[in-house]
């Protein structure tokens, strides 16, 4: 979900700030540090900015269902869990990288990334808790659910997102324990909150403090 999350959060600097980095920030979304700058110095929208990365989301999604479709079909869970452990790891990565870009990475900022940054408003966030020791997020919106409709032709059923959110999810547990190693997160899947992959109104994560 949040693979382009920092290009938000860097799009109120990226007029003031260069870089010659070629480091990717996040490993699901082909953006770097240069490519960022270069939408920034060619004024496009901050909205098409959030479509593309709404776009590269599903895409990347599609790829990676139809992967673990196939895997699973042919080698049963454990391809799914190699899988996964594939996602967290990218997450990780991703979250170290953000970490170094940003100039904290206590909760507070990551509830900022993930709840109020520009490049998530297609997810429609919304921070329902923020205590010191823990944040609750709901998203509203998902690319992932625009899916469905092309898993269908290829013969999968209606419940097909609730065996694919749990594997991209991951990237989201790897990302925050790569962003703050002292931080945990609870997604969609593991708070029960999955609304979104039927007919309900929001996805819920919860980052908090390790105890």
């Amino acid at each position: 979900m949040i693979d382009c999350a920092l290009i938000a959060s860097l799009s109120d600097r990226l007029s003031s700030q260069k870089s010659n980095s070629r480091q990717p920030i996040y490993g699901a979304c082909a953006f770097t540090f240069v490519e960022a700058i270069r939408l920034s110095e060619e004024r496009i929208p901050l909205r098409e900015c959030g479509e593309l990365v709404s776009a590269e989301i599903a895409t990347r999604g599609l790829i990676l269902g139809l992967v673990a479709k196939s895997l699973n079909e042919k080698y049963g869970r454990d391809a799914v869990e190699i899988i996964e452990k594939a996602s967290y790891e990218a997450g990780r990565t991703a979250g170290r990288n953000a970490a170094r870009s940003l100039p904290s990475n206590d909760l507070s900022s990551i509830a900022e990334l993930f709840g109020r940054s520009a490049a998530t408003r297609h997810f429609n966030p919304e921070i329902v808790e923020h205590t010191k020791d823990r944040v609750v997020i709901h998203w509203r919106s998902c690319p992932i659910p625009s899916l469905l409709a092309d898993f269908k032709q290829k013969g999968l059923g209606d419940d097909y997102l609730g065996f694919l959110c749990p594997i991209v999810e991951h990237l989201d547990n790897g990302f925050v324990e790569g962003f703050n190693p002292g931080l945990t997160a609870m997604t969609p899947p593991q708070t029960g909150e999955m609304g979104l992959t039927g007919n309900g109104g929001f996805c819920t994560i919860i980052i908090s403090k390790k105890k």
